[in-house]
């Protein structure tokens, strides 16, 4: 019965500092990732933005979508380039990022419900050409 109490005890005690290791070891991960990506990086303009990507007629979207993707990353839309890498951008939020986060304040952004089934590859995909697969075939009319 002893055994059992000290060992409810010590996981007591064992979760807060966890805890506390995990938040410090998660801050740390964010800055190097804030590190590789704010180096050596220059604002682009929207007009910038409008040229590079593929698709113009869907330039509301891909700054709402740009907007959404800002917030998360704690950063200014300018800040997000179409040939950024989707995993660069979710490495720069808590626990690498969750799409679904992403793609909730894009449809915020944008009024617009987008099929979660159809989601594209985060892995090795570029943000523009992400926000271009949503804009072209996964929205939903918002209701």
């Amino acid at each position: 019965m002893f055994q059992v109490l000290l060992l409810i005890v010590v996981m007591i005690l064992a979760f807060p500092l966890i805890y506390v290791v995990s938040l410090f070891t998660e801050r740390k991960r964010i800055g190097k990732a804030e590190e590789r990506f704010f180096a050596d990086r220059e604002p682009l303009t929207d007009a910038q933005y409008t040229a590079a990507i593929t698709n113009p007629l869907h330039n509301d979207f891909h700054f709402g979508a740009r907007r959404a993707m800002a917030t998360l990353c704690g950063t200014t839309p300018d800040m997000i380039h179409p040939s950024d890498s989707m995993r660069t951008l979710l490495d720069l939020q808590f626990d690498s990022g969750y799409i679904q986060d992403f793609v909730f304040f894009t449809e915020q952004e944008t009024s617009t419900q987008i099929d979660l089934r159809r989601l594209p590859d985060t892995e090795t995909t570029t943000f523009g050409d992400f926000v271009e697969r949503l804009a072209e075939g996964n929205r939903i009319p918002a209701a």
